[in-house]
Order: C-alpha cells, then sequence, then structure tokens
C-alpha cells in the first residue's frame, strides 16, 4: 500500500548539510533536494542537479541568503515562473507526492495526458482560473467526443491537487484550481446483488477467485480491506456464539487509519470455511503469502465483469457492489441499522441508508401489517 504525506527521511539514504540547508537524494541517478526553513516555514524542493559538488555550491548560496535573511528572493525564486505545467507533474509532481494510491495515480495518468495537451507547456504562473473553466466548457461541449460531468470534475480535481502540491512546495503561489467549483453530480448507488445473483456470478467466476467473492458479500469490507488483509488479522481460534447459543469460531480484525478504532467482525460459517481453506492452499505453496487474497482490485474487478455478463446479471458487478450487497442483505432479515454502521464502519446513519437499500419484500411487509 503507498504512503500517504510527504516522503520521509527513510526515503531519501544520500544526505548532507551545507550550514542551515540539508541536501538530500533518494538514489545515485536522482537529483538532489535541498530542505531548510524560512520565516514562511519549512522549504522543500528539486535542485534539479546531479552533481553532489554543483549541489554542494547551490546549498552554500542558499545557506548565505538565509544568514543575511534575503527570504524574499528564494521565495521569488522557489515561485519558478518558467517551469510548466508538464515539467512540475513529470519532475516534481509523480515523483513525490504520496497523497495517491496505485489505482488513483494510474488513473491520473490518463488526466494528465489530455491536461498536458492544453497545459502542459504553459508555466504554472501563467495559468488561471478562467483558463481551466475555458477548457472544462470546452470538454463539455465537444462535438466528437464531450466528457461527462463526473470526468469534468475528476479533470477539475486533479488540477486541483496538483496546483496545491505546487503551492505547498513553493512552486506555486495560488491555487487557480482552488477558485473553480465542481459541478454537482448526481450520485449513482450501485444495484445490490440478490441471493441468486451471487449463486450465478460465482458460477461462472474462476475457482480461485470464488473465495474473494463469498468473503465481501459476507463480510462487507472495503477492497483496499479485502486485499489488504493479512493473515495476523484473520482470526480462526476465537470462538463466540450467536442469539440461539450455537457455537462458532472465528473473528476479522479491520485495521483503522491512525487515531481511530479497528473493528472486529465475526465470520459466518461459509466465511470460516473458505478461510480454512484458503490457508491450507497459502502452507501448501512454495511460495507463502502474508495476504489472504493476494490479488490486486483491478484484476479482480476485470474478471467480475466478465462474469456477470457470462451469467446474464445486467448490473455493474465490481467489488464495491458487494458492500452494498452485504448491507442490504443485512437490513432484508431485520438487522437494525444501527449495528450496520457499527460493523460497517460507516460513521453516519445517511451512510449506511445509502448503502443497506430497502428492498420491495420488505416495503410489502410493512403494508402488510395494516392489515392486522
Amino acid at each position: 500500500m503507498a504512503r500517504r504525506g510527504r516522503p520521509t527521511k527513510e526515503d531519501y539514504p544520500l544526505t548532507d548539510r551545507i550550514g542551515r540547508v540539508e541536501i538530500r537524494k533518494r538514489t545515485p541517478g536522482s537529483a538532489w533536494q535541498a530542505r531548510y526553513s524560512t520565516p514562511l516555514g519549512r522549504q522543500e524542493h528539486s535542485l534539479k542537479l546531479r552533481s553532489k559538488d554543483s549541489a554542494h555550491q547551490e546549498a552554500a548560496r542558499i545557506d548565505q541568503l538565509l544568514e543575511s535573511g534575503e527570504y524574499e528572493i528564494l521565495s521569488e525564486e522557489r515561485a519558478t515562473p518558467n517551469l510548466t505545467f508538464a515539467q512540475f507533474v513529470d519532475q516534481e509532481f509523480l515523483p513525490k507526492y504520496r497523497g495517491w494510491g496505485d489505482g488513483t495515480r494510474r488513473t491520473g495518468r490518463s488526466y494528465f495526458n489530455a491536461l498536458n495537451r492544453v497545459f502542459g507547456s504553459k508555466p504554472m504562473a501563467a495559468i488561471t482560473p478562467r483558463m481551466i473553466e475555458g477548457y472544462l466548457a470546452r470538454r463539455r461541449d465537444d462535438p466528437d467526443k464531450p466528457l461527462s460531468k463526473a470526468t469534468r470534475n475528476r479533470h477539475l480535481a486533479c488540477l486541483k491537487t496538483v496546483f496545491k502540491a505546487a503551492v505547498d512546495w513553493n512552486f506555486a503561489n495560488t491555487n487557480p484550481a482552488e477558485k473553480v467549483r465542481m459541478e454537482k453530480e448526481q450520485q449513482r448507488v450501485p444495484d445490490a446483488l440478490t441471493e441468486e445473483e451471487v449463486a450465478r456470478l460465482l458460477e461462472h467466476l474462476a475457482e480461485h477467485l470464488r473465495p474473494v467473492v463469498i468473503f465481501a458479500v459476507d463480510t462487507g469490507m472495503r477492497a483496499s480491506k479485502v486485499f489488504g488483509l493479512t493473515w495476523a488479522d484473520a482470526d480462526l481460534v476465537t470462538p463466540w456464539e450467536d442469539p440461539s447459543g450455537t457455537p462458532k469460531r472465528g473473528m476479522v480484525t479491520v485495521r483503522a487509519p491512525k487515531n481511530a478504532e479497528d473493528r472486529v467482525i465475526p465470520m459466518t460459517d461459509r466465511v470460516y470455511q473458505t478461510l480454512v481453506r484458503q490457508r491450507e492452499l497459502n502452507a501448501q505453496s512454495d511460495t507463502p503469502n502474508m495476504r489472504v487474497f493476494p490479488y490486486e482490485a483491478d484484476f479482480v474487478n476485470k474478471r467480475l465483469i466478465w462474469a456477470a455478463e457470462e451469467a446474464g446479471i445486467e448490473k455493474h458487478v465490481t467489488m464495491h457492489v458487494f458492500r452494498h450487497t452485504w448491507a442490504t442483505r443485512l437490513r432484508d432479515r431485520g438487522v437494525p441499522l444501527d449495528r450496520i454502521k457499527e460493523l460497517g464502519g460507516w460513521k453516519t446513519m445517511r451512510m449506511v441508508e445509502r448503502y443497506a437499500k430497502m428492498r420491495d419484500p420488505q416495503l410489502q411487509a410493512a403494508i402488510a401489517a395494516l392489515n392486522g
């Protein structure tokens, strides 16, 4: 999983210090980075120099400016008005930014291909909110290939992220995309699968991927958590009892981000049986894996779409639909929404209601209650 936030010290094994300026680089072939403090805060940027001697000379010059208090000169230099959008993206943003996971990074590259055709050769300082609004309007009205509202918003979100990083790293003084508003989208909620559709999907899915679907449908875990689950968090020993007092085994721990609480999901019988079999197969493998499901989401999603088509399921089936299916199945069985909220890790009841849709039999039963 990709790290979030700025690069850490461990990312730069080669370091040196010239006065108040620390210089460092990731690999012998990369450019030296400078790091120092001014009254405006900590400054980090590339020196665009690969030679250590040249980097020392530039660091010494910066140190002299710091010593004499000429911070404005450094600030003007760091604004780098001649750096183009494409140069910043290729040389600074993509190598250094840690706020995107692998999937977002892959999608972002396709957005950059489109954005570079318009903004690539323009200096960062020359790009204005009006130019961005004009670009989005032209893509909306393109007679040959108009962009949907959702895709236009993704392009704008990409620009907002790039310019925010540019401002934070002192490659730009302002964020022109910040003043451009996102268009309001009508959110489409995936249709939960019925029990019969889940069974048909499993029939048409490759055998080695069926455990992934069974696990997701019965735990409701997000795709990132499913594919990030390790055997250390799949407890096949701890006992628990269902409401009838029947003994069961198995707990899944869902690790939460920092400063949040982990949550524990008891295993259904088929999840327990599935994981016992998975562990046996993993132990027999020549290359045992720490992950329970050693796949990438994109790989599995493609095969889910193919299997759904073969099964005649007229719904967009990806890993995300299983979270909706799980929540809706619980609601079908009369599980209170507050319990679904806790098990699913949602923060608001509004999100629970979005996922746990009420289906026709429940509505019919509600009206039938009036007959009594």
